[in-house]
């Protein structure tokens, strides 16, 4: 009976294994002029501040400065001398950061934060701070639940 299971498994890895193989060579067919072309790169929930479209084509162009700020392929080659920071070219949205630390030249002028920049810095810094300090807390609680139901209290 075990012999005849583990024909049956076998079979059906091979067929899964040809199926598999056959939509992946189709796939590649199908997709060369998709991967040839950025333009088809979608960033979903990403709107360009230069132009405000939404979602961004193709390359985006994410500031290492400033908390929220984007530029679509086009809006980063005309504003580019506007908006000094430096920016992160970022062609696929699967490899986009979550988070960026940036350190620049605090000589340069136009890079010298505003006081409000400065204020805003600080509050997001305290609130993620505190954010982990009730992630701390909540997992002791849950630590002490779970302890307390594993040992029948």
């Amino acid at each position: 009976m075990e012999s005849a299971k583990d024909k049956i498994l076998k079979k059906a890895i091979k067929e899964a294994t040809k199926i598999f193989e056959k939509a992946k060579k189709s796939q590649q067919t199908s997709n060369q002029s998709y991967i040839s072309s950025s333009s088809n790169v979608i960033h979903s929930n990403v709107t360009c501040d230069g132009c405000k479209v939404s979602p961004i084509l193709g390359n985006r162009y994410k500031c290492t400065v400033c908390q929220n700020f984007d530029y679509c392929d086009s809006c980063e080659e005309k504003y580019s001398e506007i908006h000094k920071h430096p920016f992160l070219k970022i062609r696929k949205p699967e490899i986009a950061p979550v988070k960026i630390l940036c350190a620049i030249n605090e000589n340069i002028p136009e890079f010298i934060p505003s006081q409000q920049d400065k204020i805003n810095l600080e509050k997001e810094l305290k609130k993620e701070v505190e954010q982990n300090q009730n992630e701390d807390f909540f997992s002791k609680v849950k630590n002490a639940i779970t302890e307390s139901y594993s040992s029948g209290g």
